[in-house]
């Protein structure tokens, strides 16, 4: 069997919004490095594939639209309106100019020094100690034995696990994923993947978990092809040694069943390919 060539670009969407409102755009501008051209032009003699990795706290906020999908960011020159509207030569964008993190960034540039650590710390402890509670944007499990993101366990929010999400938002989420498939699909890629890392707390704690990734990745309508990470976790036999005690993020282990996913998939996809171009045994 004559194996095809599979150029994969993987696109890690992490939690910083500055990434992630350009996400678009960068996995462009690496494309064009990567075939030479100062124009978007995938290799055709190869199978191009596109996986985006998201955390799933992140799915909420950045899938309720398809701002993502901007032709100025993406090809640098403006695009023709949509149904013949109008829009202004010259636009704002405030959340740019306004960042909702500038306190935290601040607040980590002026006190994140070493002689400030053994401070905080002791703060820190002494909220555990007597309020039996995280300090900052932490919150501690059920069980005392992990710490997870704030956001994700509120019971409202986003970013949580545990806010109620109903189909209306389920279904809106689904289109504008298709519309991302749909777009890099005309832009040359054989195939779109989307791989979504569970919240910490679905997992370790997921009595009150809505359910949000079964949703989408489970949901007949969604055309791109899922990773599932979701699955795996819930059915490790230990999944608290997934994940790191000390933050909300997965440990070695965690990243390489995900590694070892992504390579079974991409093989999968190599067979498929094969067949389709007549290649197989």
């Amino acid at each position: 069997m004559k194996a095809i060539k599979i150029l994969t670009f993987i696109l890690m969407v992490t939690a910083m919004y500055s990434i992630y409102q350009n996400m678009y755009s960068l996995i462009l501008t690496n494309i064009n490095l990567l075939s030479g051209s100062d124009s978007m032009k995938l290799n055709s003699s190869k199978t191009n594939i596109l996986i985006i990795e998201m955390a799933e706290r992140y799915i909420r906020e950045i899938f309720k639209s398809t701002d993502l999908l901007d032709k100025q960011n993406v090809y640098g020159h403006k695009s023709p309106p949509a149904n013949g509207q109008k829009t202004n030569s010259i636009s704002i964008n405030k959340n740019k100019i306004f960042n909702q993190n500038t306190n935290q960034n601040l607040e980590y540039n002026l006190f994140n020094y070493n002689f400030l650590i053994a401070p905080r710390l002791h703060k820190a402890d002494l909220n555990y100690l007597f309020f039996n509670r995280g300090s900052g944007d932490v919150v501690i499990s059920e069980n005392g034995n992990y710490l997870f993101y704030k956001p994700t366990v509120t019971d409202q929010g986003l970013l949580s696990c545990y806010a109620f999400i109903d189909q209306k938002e389920v279904h809106n989420i689904i289109n504008n994923l298709n519309s991302i498939y749909d777009f890099y699909r005309s832009a040359g890629f054989d195939e779109i993947y989307i791989s979504f890392i569970p919240n910490t707390a679905a997992i370790l704690q997921p009595q009150s978990y809505n359910q949000l990734l079964p949703l989408i990745q489970n949901n007949e309508s969604l055309k791109m092809k899922v990773i599932d990470i979701y699955t795996p976790f819930k059915h490790f036999d230990t999944p608290g040694t997934l994940f790191r005690a000390g933050d909300s993020h997965w440990n070695n282990r965690g990243l390489q069943i995900w590694i070892d996913s992504v390579i079974n998939n991409l093989k999968n996809e190599s067979n498929r390919q094969d067949k389709k171009k007549g290649l197989g045994d």
